[in-house]
């Protein structure tokens, strides 16, 4: 993971907040 880090943190911070925002996800 070169330089991968900093993007695959930004996707994990979005995931949360739409989580947060819709906690019922259709998974």
């Amino acid at each position: 993971m070169n330089g991968g880090g900093s993007l695959s943190f930004l996707w994990a911070l979005s995931m949360v907040y739409a989580t947060l925002r819709n906690p019922i996800l259709p998974l």
